[in-house]
């Protein structure tokens, strides 16, 4: 493993490389920039916990990274915003009752009938 890698091979190193070797920030600065304690980022990079999606979210966007970089090491194509906006989806779906639920699956079933029709799929 070269020194680079091994640089990279947890979230908290991810994290530390961005802010310190990339945009030279202090954890004071990357705190008041972010709105996140400077405490809470010490401990995610020295790897005593493990942040919360919104946490992520925020970092992933402010260094302009894919959560999966930060997160895994790799790039795999999800975004921050990506995974912002599924999680506003199921907070909102959290918040419908049973009936509104059958609604909303109806209506995707609806949705995917009509792109069916509409957008056929050639025959090989």
């Amino acid at each position: 493993m070269s020194h680079l890698d091994k640089r990279l091979d947890s979230l908290g190193n991810r994290l530390r490389h961005l802010r310190k070797e990339v945009h030279r920030l202090t954890l004071e600065q990357l705190a008041r920039q972010t709105g996140i304690s400077r405490a809470n980022l010490s401990r995610i990079e020295k790897g005593e916990v493990s942040p919360t999606a919104d946490t992520l979210i925020t970092l992933a966007n402010f260094f302009g990274v894919s959560l999966d970089w930060l997160v895994l090491g790799e790039e795999k194509g999800v975004s921050a915003s990506t995974v912002r906006e599924t999680s506003h989806f199921y907070t909102w779906m959290e918040e419908l009752d049973e009936k509104e639920m059958t609604e909303v699956q109806l209506f995707v079933d609806f949705l995917k009938y009509r792109r069916k029709k509409t957008n056929p799929r050639p025959k090989n």
